[in-house]
C-alpha cells in the first residue's frame, strides 16, 4: 500500500540519485527502528534464515547500513523499510502491484518468497544497483515472487524492479534525465531484454505468458509487461475502484514534478509515460512535499470538493464545523496518507566520499507530521529512543513511550483526528526546521570532507554525532508538540 519515486542524476538540481518512498503500513501497530549497522565477517557454515523458513549461506562480508527497519519478535533478521549502505546503494521495501485475474490463474504465490527482506540482503550485499538486482533475481528465481515491485539506486543509477508471482520479474533503468513514480501498480510496459544496458528480466518472461495464452506474439502488438500481466481495471482493495486507489497516485505525483505534461487523472495507469523529464530539476525537498501531498488544489481535495462526493464525508464535519478529520480519511487514495509508518527520500552522490554522499532523509509516521532526520550513510550509531520498537508476528505493535516512533505517531494520531484545528501547530513548524536542515547541508558537508582528508574516522564521527543530535531535536520537538495539541483538542471540547 505504498509509493514510490525514482529520480535519475540528470534530474536532480545537484547531480545526485534520488529514491524516496512512503511505506504505508500498519500505523499505529507497526512499530520502526533507525538502526547503524556496522560492517561484519561472518564463520563459514553461517546461514541467513528467513521468516518463510528458507535459509541461505552467509557471505563472508555483509556491507554496513543505515537503515529504517522492522524488527519481529523471534525473527533473527531486519526487513529494511529503507536505507543506504557504505557503497551508497539505496534499497527500500515493496509498494506491492496486481495482477490481473488471467495472470493469477496461472502464476502461482510462493510462500518461500524471500519477499521484501531482499532489500536487507541488497544492502548488506550489493556494491552497486545492478548487482542488487542480480542478487534479487538469484533470491526470486530460486525461493519465488509474490507481487512486489521496488526501487534500487546508487550514485551512477537507478533500476525498478516489478514481479508477477512464480518466479517471473522484470526490471527498467530509469533514463539518467528522467523520473518515474510507483504506487501499486505494474507499470514496466516493453521491455527489450537484449538490451541489459537498460533491462533485465526472468529468461522465460515472454515465453511463459505466450505458453500459457496471456500474450499472442502473433497478435500484432509488442510485449508489454504490464499489461500482459498486470491488473489496472476494476476494484482491486476495499472496494475502491482503482483510478481512486493507485491511478490517480500516479497522475498526481508526475503532475507536481512536471506541470507541464498534461495526463488526464480518469486514464489507466499504463497510459501514463513510465519516465518523465521534470519540467526543473529536483530537490529533496522537492520529492518530500510531493510524500506530504494530498492533492491540494484539485477536485480530488477533501477541502476544496463536494463533502457528499466522499464514503466518510460524515466524519469529517461536525454539526458546527468544528473539526475535520485528516485529508488521509478520503474517498481518494491520497499520498499524504495517515497511516505512512515512514517516509524517505535517499540522496546519492558520486563525487563525495560515500560516508558523506549518502544521506537518507529519513521520517517516521505520516509525513506531514514528522521531522525528516539526515541520517548518513557512514555513521555509527542511532539515538536510543530510535533503537526501540517490536512488532509480533503480523507487524502488530503495542505503544511504548520510549521509543521514537510512537513519539512521532502520537502526534500522527492527534492531527489525524483534529486536522484541522491541528495541522498548523506541526506542519509549518516540521517545514521551517527541514529548510534550516537543506540550508545547513552544504556547509556540515564541506566541514565533514576537509575533516575526511585528513581523518576519514574523524569525519564519520562528526557526522555521527551531527545525525543524532538533529535526531534527538527533532525527537524533544515531538514531545513538545504533544501537550499543545492536547490542549488545543480539549478546548475545542468544552467549545473555547
Amino acid at each position: 500500500m505504498c509509493y514510490q519515486i525514482a529520480v535519475g542524476k540528470g534530474a536532480t538540481a545537484d547531480g545526485s540519485v534520488m529514491v524516496a518512498r512512503s511505506c504505508d503500513g500498519h500505523s499505529g501497530a507497526m512499530a520502526l527502528r533507525v538502526i547503524s549497522v556496522p560492517r561484519m565477517t561472518h564463520e563459514p557454515g553461517e546461514v541467513v534464515k528467513f521468516p518463510s523458513g528458507v535459509e541461505i549461506p552467509q557471505v563472508p562480508v555483509t556491507y554496513g547500513y543505515v537503515a529504517i527497519a522492522q524488527f519481529i519478535k523471534g525473527q533473527e533478521i531486519e526487513e529494511a523499510e529503507g536505507g543506504i549502505n557504505e557503497y551508497q546503494v539505496s534499497a527500500g521495501s515493496s509498494s506491492g502491484g496486481f495482477l490481473n485475474e488471467a495472470a493469477r490463474k496461472v502464476c502461482p504465490r510462493m510462500e518461500t518468497s524471500v519477499g521484501d527482506y531482499r532489500m536487507t540482503m541488497a544492502l548488506q550485499r550489493a556494491k552497486t544497483a545492478r548487482e542488487a538486482v542480480q542478487i534479487m533475481a538469484d533470491l526470486t528465481e530460486r525461493y519465488g515472487a509474490r507481487t512486489d515491485n521496488y526501487m534500487i539506486a546508487d550514485p551512477q543509477e537507478v533500476w525498478m524492479w516489478e514481479e508477477f508471482q512464480g518466479r517471473l520479474w522484470v526490471a527498467a533503468r530509469v533514463p539518467d534525465d528522467c523520473f518515474a513514480v510507483e504506487a501499486n501498480t505494474v507499470r514496466i510496459g516493453e521491455v527489450d531484454l537484449d538490451d541489459p544496458e537498460n533491462f533485465m528480466g526472468s529468461k522465460n518472461l515472454i515465453s511463459f505468458a505466450v505458453e500459457n495464452g496471456l500474450y499472442n506474439p502473433d497478435g500484432g502488438e509488442p510485449f508489454n509487461a504490464a499489461k500482459v500481466y498486470g491488473a489496472q481495471t476494476g476494484k482491486v482493495r476495499f472496494d475502491i475502484p482503482a483510478p481512486e486507489y493507485d491511478r490517480r497516485r500516479i497522475w498526481r505525483g508526475i503532475s507536481l514534478m512536471a506541470p507541464s505534461t498534461e495526463l488526464d487523472p480518469e486514464e489507466p495507469g499504463w497510459v501514463y509515460p513510465l519516465f518523465v523529464k521534470p519540467d526543473r530539476k529536483l530537490t529533496p525537498r522537492d520529492l518530500l512535499n510531493v510524500m506530504r501531498d494530498h492533492y491540494e488544489g484539485t477536485e480530488y481535495d477533501l477541502y476544496a470538493a463536494d463533502q457528499d462526493r466522499y464514503k466518510y464525508s460524515e466524519m469529517h464535519l461536525n454539526e458546527n464545523r468544528q473539526y475535520q478529520f485528516s485529508p488521509s480519511w478520503n474517498r481518494e487514495r491520497v499520498i499524504g496518507i495517515s497511516r505512512s509508518v515512514t517516509n524517505w527520500v535517499a540522496q546519492l552522490r558520486g563525487w563525495l566520499p560515500n560516508p558523506i554522499g549518502g544521506v537518507l532523509w529519513g521520517g517516521l509516521a505520516a509525513s506531514w507530521a514528522n521531522a525528516h532526520v539526515p541520517w548518513y550513510a557512514g555513521i555509527t550509531r542511532t539515538p536510543e529512543a530510535y533503537n526501540i520498537g517490536i512488532n509480533a508476528p503480523g507487524g502488530i505493535s503495542e505503544y511504548d513511550g520510549n521509543s521514537a516512533y510512537w513519539v512521532y505517531e502520537t502526534v500522527t494520531s492527534l492531527v489525524n483526528l483534529f486536522y484541522r484545528n491541528t495541522i498548523d501547530e506541526v506542519l509549518p513548524v516540521w517545514k521551517t526546521w527541514e529548510d534550516q536542515l537543506f540550508a545547513a547541508q552544504p556547509a556540515v558537508e564541506k566541514t565533514a570532507l576537509e575533516i575526511y582528508r585528513e581523518n576519514p574516522a574523524l569525519a564519520v564521527d562528526f557526522l555521527t554525532s551531527y545525525s543524532n543530535i538533529k535526531g534527538v531535536e527533532a525527537l524533544e520537538m515531538a514531545k513538545g508538540m504533544i501537550p499543545k495539541l492536547l490542549t488545543i483538542i480539549a478546548r475545542r471540547n468544552t467549545g473555547i
